[in-house]
């Protein structure tokens, strides 16, 4: 039997691994050939020495004879190589786990016996494995940026805590991550190191950041980038809910502290009532007149019960209020399809506000809460100036195309607003908000059909219009929610009393943009450069290792001279 060895391997374990079993499988084939150990060695060219060597060390690993046959094959090493490397790849980049995970697997699955799982083998294995999934992300991010065509981009920024400061830059439409670095701060010209890096490399323009309302990153939007800010929506409801949650949470239990105690002496002073009608004996003295007791303690449990009751209806206003922000900040309203303008986003907006700011006065909400309540309402104006900000590049995209006015109008009020509808189907907050908007979504497309303009149109122009009301739903960002979820991941990856090294950060950074993929089977970078790249577990394959052979065990030597 043989087994053919590639002897352009460059990876030194995986070959010596091909070639010893090489030379195993030729020896004993030689010896049942000629029947002679002497014959054999003559025949093949390796010593009887080295032979026994290379048996004693397969039996020392107590395995079957069976087992030891297949990995002296090809086909054996190249499982052991494809295995061990997806289980490191696996759990130290993906699962979060370290060391110990995989001495496990390694133990559970006895390959312990044939490869080298000591905490200084696998740690070394592992800095090669980052450093070379860096590389990857390198030379793919080289190759791909120079046949990248040049487009408009929108950047969600946020800082992040692994366990140090960590600025993280990612395009939200593709959820590709343009920048993630430690830094010492978190200032607008860190943020510009950062950031402009990766960005000089691109044919891309930032025309949008999507952000919180900090300081720095308000300036390097400004100052830097001059791109339009969009404001953080989950920063808006926060603020809200960090002003009432907890004081009107506070003022709902204290009510319903009292109305219970309450309906504890309303339902005692009638037993009491009860009891005295049903004696046949009265006692002795002044009777208690406990219909005008009970007319005082239920006037007391009606009052109570009407607290309860507004106070409850306060917190529900708030809560409805706050998430009808959420509601209305959309180009179109979702409930009808209508377009909404900047005007009319403000009127809803500052309804919303109203009903807030009008609950927490008759909830006697804290100073403080009222401040926190108008720090939210001042970003009304941002929200405002990215609706406008969002028609006003739509203007600008068609006029490129010089449409005509009724082309220009079905452009916006149908087809945006299918495409938007699209995107915003599946992040729906349960099955009675999606299938509203499935509804909407099926009469936009059915008067769509029917339309006689766009039956007019040709094929081509219809794809054309199609693909620009697709890009410019896309255009409209509300939440720089990818970056909270970036944040999550890494929190997996930092364990406590170990920090996340900053190796082992831009190594993430690859798997996320050429690894992960969505339900369509696409990884970021596809999305972002849309092209094709290198799969990569496959690269890695070809240059990174298979793991050596178990150290020998020490001997231990006394000497007996010195012995007593």
């Amino acid at each position: 039997m043989e087994i053919t060895t590639n002897a352009r391997c460059s990876l030194p374990n995986k070959k010596y691994r091909l070639e010893t079993g090489q030379k195993i499988i030729n020896f004993e084939s030689a010896v049942k050939q000629f029947g002679s150990d002497r014959k054999a060695a003559e025949n093949t060219g390796v010593p009887r020495s080295t032979y026994q060597h290379l048996r004693d060390r397969e039996q020392k690993f107590g395995m079957s004879e069976t087992t030891r046959e297949f990995f002296r094959t090809s086909d054996g090493v190249n499982f052991l190589h494809s295995f061990t490397l997806a289980i490191e790849f696996v759990i130290s980049q993906i699962c979060g786990g370290g060391i110990g995970a995989i001495q496990k697997v390694y133990e559970l699955s006895q390959l312990n016996k044939i490869i080298a799982t000591s905490t200084g083998a696998i740690g070394e294995r592992l800095k090669v494995l980052e450093n070379r999934i860096i590389e990857f992300g390198t030379d793919q991010f080289e190759q791909l940026s120079k046949a990248m065509a040049s487009k408009s981009i929108t950047c969600a920024l946020d800082e992040t805590f692994p366990s140090d400061i960590c600025l993280v830059g990612i395009e939200p439409v593709s959820n590709f991550i343009l920048a993630e670095q430690f830094a010492d701060k978190r200032d607008s010209d860190t943020w510009k190191e950062a950031m402009q890096t990766t960005l000089d490399k691109l044919p891309v323009n930032v025309i949008q950041v999507v952000s919180d309302e900090a300081r720095a990153l308000l300036k390097y939007c400004r100052d830097h980038l001059g791109a339009h800010h969009s404001p953080d929506l989950f920063h808006v409801q926060q603020e809200i809910s960090k002003a009432t949650s907890a004081p009107m949470r506070a003022r709902l239990k204290s009510a319903q502290s009292v109305y219970d105690d309450a309906t504890v002496e309303l339902l005692e002073v009638l037993g009491q009532k009860n009891e005295m009608d049903s004696l046949d004996i009265k006692p002795v003295g002044r009777p208690v007149n406990y219909d005008q007791r009970l007319d005082i303690f239920a006037q007391e449990h009606q009052d109570c019960l009407e607290e309860l009751s507004e106070v409850t209806r306060h917190k529900q206003s708030i809560r409805d209020a706050n998430k009808g922000i959420g509601d209305d900040y959309h180009p179109f309203d979702l409930r009808d399809g209508t377009l909404k303008t900047p005007e009319r986003l403000r009127a809803d907006l500052d309804a919303r506000f109203e009903v807030i700011q009008s609950n927490a006065d008759d909830a006697g909400l804290s100073d403080n809460s009222h401040k926190r309540i108008k720090k939210a309402r001042k970003v009304t104006d941002s929200m405002v100036a990215t609706l406008r900000f969002f028609w006003t590049w739509v203007a600008t995209e068609l006029s490129e195309l010089n449409v005509t006015a009724a082309c220009e109008k079905l452009f916006k009020e149908v087809l945006i607003l299918i495409k938007y509808l699209e995107i915003q189907l599946p992040k729906s907050r349960n099955s009675h908000e999606k299938n509203a908007k499935k509804a909407l979504l099926d009469i936009q497309r059915k008067n769509l059909e029917n339309d006689e303009l766009w039956k007019l149109l040709e094929p081509e122009e219809r794809n054309k219009l199609m693909e620009l009301a697709r890009k410019s739903a896309l255009i409209f960002q509300r939440s720089s929610s990818c970056v909270e979820g970036r944040n999550g991941q890494l929190a997996l990856m930092h364990h406590s009393g170990r920090s996340l090294n900053p190796r082992k950060l831009s190594s993430l950074t690859v798997v996320h943009n050429y690894y992960i993929r969505r339900s369509d089977r696409s990884t970021a970078a596809e999305r972002f450069f849309e092209q094709k790249h290198e799969d990569l577990f496959l690269w890695l394959l070809e240059r990174v290792d298979c793991p050596a052979f178990p150290a020998k065990k020490g001997v231990v030597r006394r000497n007996f001279s010195q012995a007593a």
